[in-house]
């Protein structure tokens, strides 16, 4: 539930939005703008507790309006809205003191949470000089996907991407369904030496536990019933990159051993092949499942656990 009594200000130039965050932020008093220019006067005359900004309007957008609040030296907590894929102008806006980037279609949890996290935090004496992580800041030259956001959270989650990344470590990344696991997978493997490597995902749920070992180890011709052709499996494509295993907590315990012996040994041998052959791969784990509870319910190995 939102907390009752925020002053918030929408600049949108498009009324269905409006219209949206009014109903969404029930209990707050929310005022509406629909330019540029009108917003900020608005601004400039009344406290608000936060401003949501959209990127993209006609005329001034919000950089004009960021810029010119940076220029009187005190920015609001203002919460980035755009529809526009533009990760430039979020970090731009984030510098200018911008304090989080939200992208339509915006959803309600997404956008209270925003808010609740940016009246928290007072105005800010001008524009601001946000760290970025290597990992960050070499995602953002090369377009790929990051996690924006001046958040707390968001920025601790950052900074653990930067000390992890160059390691040789296996990483277990943990968290509910939706909230970027493999994002942060790709982050730390762009953010490492093995960045010009192969991503290799495996979604483990999707994988037939009778097919699994074939998948991720592959096979030799006629190894089985219809093995009509040998095929490398995803340890090998991803040989000197990163292998991300995605919700590994689903994999059954008779199929645990054998990723436990890999990570143990760091060989692969092919269904059908006795000679099993070395591969240069660190591996990436996620899950929105609670492996220590499984641990302790003996649905999940304490060993390959540890070893994640």
């Amino acid at each position: 539930m939102m907390r009752a009594g925020l002053d918030v200000l929408i600049v949108d130039d498009e009324p269905r939005v409006c219209e949206f965050v009014r109903d969404a932020l029930s209990g707050c008093r929310v005022i509406e703008s629909h330019s540029g220019p009108h917003a900020l006067d608005l601004i400039r005359s009344a406290d608000f507790d936060v401003v949501l900004l959209d990127l993209k309007m006609p005329g001034w957008g919000g950089l004009e309006v960021l810029r010119a609040l940076a220029g009187d030296g005190a920015v609001p907590a203002v919460v980035i809205l755009t529809g526009y894929g533009d990760l430039d102008s979020a970090v731009a806006a984030m510098r200018l003191g911008a304090r989080d980037y939200l992208r339509k279609p915006i959803g309600v949890d997404s956008l209270r949470q925003a808010v609740l996290s940016a009246a928290g935090g007072g105005r800010r004496g001008g524009p601001s000089v946000l760290p970025e992580p290597a990992a960050l800041a070499g995602d953002l030259a090369a377009g790929a996907p990051v996690l924006l956001g001046a958040d707390p959270k968001i920025r601790e989650v950052r900074g653990v991407v930067d000390e992890v990344a160059p390691t040789t470590a296996t990483v277990l990344v943990t968290g509910e369904t939706g909230t970027g696991k493999e994002l942060v997978a790709g982050m730390i493997h762009r953010g490492s030496p093995r960045a010009a490597g192969p991503f290799v995902v495996v979604d483990c749920p999707s994988v037939p536990v009778s097919l699994f070992e074939s998948e991720v180890f592959g096979h030799e011709r006629g190894a089985f019933t219809g093995a009509v052709s040998a095929r490398r499996g995803k340890l090998e494509d991803a040989d000197r990159g990163s292998l991300f295993l995605d919700e590994v907590g689903e994999l059954t315990l008779d199929v645990q051993p054998k990723l436990l012996r890999f990570l143990q040994e760091r060989r692969v041998a092919r269904i059908g092949r006795r000679r099993a052959v070395q591969v240069d791969v660190r591996v990436i784990a996620a899950s929105n499942r609670d492996l220590r509870a499984m641990v302790s319910q003996g649905t999940f190995r304490a060993d390959l656990f540890h070893r994640l």
